[in-house]
């Protein structure tokens, strides 16, 4: 099994530029909720404002504006409305960590594509029904969704979400093991954002590609590809990514010994990922300390790091850093001799 430290590159649906311009935006919705004169017009400026803040990371305000878009697109039987507002549920969700409800939202957002033949709208719906199951572990589904979504995407020629699509069909191939598909779609994800002249895509590919050198023991191909996403992610305000790419910096540090540079660069991770409230993210970064802290010989650190870890992930689901995080407890256990407290954590490493 593979820990998990891809980038879900899942904005298919909203568009977005630099911070600034979005407030500058989110006060001409607000000023359009005021002046409205139709229902429609309304629930496309919830929608839109429950984007913006879902980008922000500001999750509570994202589901706020959404469920109002959800209600008055219910009362105005404007579908399309409906579903934009579910499928925005769902991604804030899944961020969040309840991945039953995302999905729950996913579906019924597709099933209301399905009925009005939206096709953007049901690639947006494939691509992110996918995502869920990707971060379940669920592979074969996320693979059979994502080509759907790519079908859709290909037909319309769309490079953006093309490329979308290529890259988080990688992400499967790259989670089964499988590097050379999962380095063909990445590859030809870059060259089609870069035609299409997508920044943050661009960034997305390159830290995936070194997702694939380090995979190959080629650890300075892969610190090279992660350090050149960085900057982009710095400039697109894009946190999310910007605190995955810090957590793959810190496992080349790892594996070469660097250990201060390691937690350096896994705190900077957590620190943006606690103030988006990203639970999987969290995760993430509490089962790389939790290594890191081992590597240091800092063992009760080490523990208390791994158990945060294996708590998140049996309450979000997120079996690869039960996993990790487990082996990790299993060893520490193991050497202090408690091999009773190791055997157990063994029995969850062995069943992640």
């Amino acid at each position: 099994m593979r820990r998990e430290y891809i980038l879900y590159f899942v904005l298919s649906f909203f568009a977005f530029g630099c911070l600034h311009a979005q407030d500058a935006r989110e006060d001409s919705l607000k000023s359009i909720l005021q002046n409205a004169r139709h229902d429609t017009d309304r629930v496309l400026a919830w929608n839109e404002l429950a984007g913006i803040s879902w980008k922000k990371s500001e999750y509570e305000e994202a589901l706020s504006y959404a469920a109002k878009a959800k209600e008055l697109s219910e009362k105005a039987g404007f579908k399309k409305g409906l579903a934009k507002a579910l499928h925005v549920m769902g991604l804030v969700h899944m961020y969040q960590g309840n991945y039953e409800e995302a999905q729950k939202n996913n579906l019924a957002a597709l099933a209301l594509r399905i009925e009005m033949n939206d096709k953007a709208g049901l690639s947006s719906s494939y691509n992110s029904i996918g995502n869920v199951y990707q971060y379940q572990g669920n592979y074969p589904a996320a693979l059979k969704n994502h080509l759907e979504a790519l079908s859709i995407r290909e037909k319309s020629g769309d490079k953006i979400t093309i490329s979308q699509s290529y890259n988080n069909i990688g992400n499967v191939y790259y989670s089964q093991g499988d590097l050379n598909q999962a380095l063909s779609y990445y590859q030809n994800g870059l060259k089609t954002k870069i035609a299409a002249g997508s920044k943050t895509g661009i960034a997305s590919s390159y830290n995936n590609i070194g997702l694939i050198y380090y995979e190959q023991e080629e650890y300075d191909e892969a610190l090279k590809n992660y350090m050149a996403s960085i900057p982009i992610e710095i400039e697109m305000n894009d946190m999310l990514n910007l605190a995955i790419s810090y957590n793959n910096v810190a496992r080349v540090k790892l594996i070469r010994r660097e250990y201060d540079q390691a937690l350096e660069y896994n705190l900077k991770a957590l620190k943006l990922q606690e103030e988006m409230g990203d639970k999987y993210g969290i995760a993430r970064s509490y089962a790389a300390l939790g290594n890191t802290y081992k590597g240091l010989k800092k063992y009760g650190e080490s523990l208390q790091w791994s158990k945060k870890a294996l708590e998140l992930g049996k309450e979000i689901g997120a079996y690869d850093f039960i996993f990790e995080a487990s082996k990790t407890l299993s060893e520490l256990c193991e050497s202090k001799g408690d091999y009773k407290e190791a055997l157990t954590y063994y029995k969850d490493f062995i069943a992640a």
